[in-house]
């Protein structure tokens, strides 16, 4: 049996497979090894426990992946699968596979965080962004969740989505400043309110705000001429490029760049890539 695991800064997916079928899908809070201590890691995967023998081969994909962080992420998931072969890369790895297979071609990620690479059809050729909450994650849920919360606290809202805003959330200003500083992971609290934008996308002021965020994106990422080469379209793979992708895509056409797939998560491409399923071999 083999595993493939597509983890992000909000959430994990676990597919198990046996003979060309899939038999399970788990899914388990997000890991982050720059982020999440090691007992952190290892209690979240306790869930996984129920599936973890007969495993002879855990193909996992995650955020902060890299250096350091690959090797803890190693070293937790061989203590839980020990009979298995564990295999640990980056998610933006997982996404240039999972979108593109062996093909090359460029790739960005806007969930929680962002990133953005050039994938060569086999590694990461070249890469932007992927600095995290403080420094970076232009684009993601926690940007647009920081602009919607600058905008209400500074009463820039339009009166209705001011109200809006209110009665969803129901927490005064000094509330809702003391839960962001407080938060134990606060990039994903203030992630956690970007579907309020989805849900109300049909008022022009949010569009502005959404707008203003993917073009923040573009211009920092794809101005320049040493990293994105014009005419390749740019592949995409998170929550939010999922969610937002008329404005992604709106975005995108007005810096003359083509979008090409979007996908919520790259997991079901990965299966094509590692040739798990029946279907995917005939």
């Amino acid at each position: 049996m083999q595993v493939i695991a597509d983890g992000g800064a909000s959430k994990t997916v676990w597919r198990v497979y046996q003979k060309g079928q899939r038999l399970a899908e788990i899914k388990t809070k997000g890991l982050n090894p720059n982020v999440n201590s090691p007992q952190e890691i290892r209690q979240v995967l306790t869930e996984l426990t129920p599936i973890c023998q007969g495993i002879h081969h855990v193909h996992f994909y995650g955020s902060g992946c890299v250096g350091a962080g690959k090797e803890l992420m190693e070293t937790c998931l061989s203590e839980l699968f020990s009979q298995a072969s564990v295999f640990v890369s980056s998610d933006l790895i997982g996404a240039a596979r999972g979108l593109l297979g062996r093909q090359k071609g460029y790739v960005g990620i806007l969930g929680t965080g962002s990133n953005v690479c050039f994938y060569d059809g086999e590694t990461i050729a070249k890469k932007k962004g992927g600095l995290g909450y403080i420094l970076g994650d232009e684009g993601s849920g926690l940007s647009l969740g920081k602009s919607l919360i600058c905008a209400y606290l500074n009463d820039e809202l339009t009166a209705d989505i001011q109200r809006l805003f209110q009665e969803s959330f129901s927490l005064t200003h000094k509330e809702l400043i003391q839960k962001v500083y407080q938060a134990r992971f606060p990039n994903h609290y203030i992630a956690g309110f970007s579907p309020f934008l989805k849900q109300n996308i049909e008022h022009q002021s949010v569009q502005k705000l959404v707008l203003k965020n993917f073009r923040r994106f573009f211009e920092l990422h794809f101005s320049d001429s040493n990293f994105f080469e014009a005419g390749r379209p740019v592949h995409f793979s998170g929550s939010v490029s999922y969610y937002f992708s008329d404005q992604l895509k709106q975005a995108a056409q007005e810096y003359g760049i083509e979008t090409g797939k979007i996908v919520r998560s790259p997991v079901d491409g990965l299966e094509e890539y590692h040739g798990f399923l029946e279907s995917v071999k005939q």
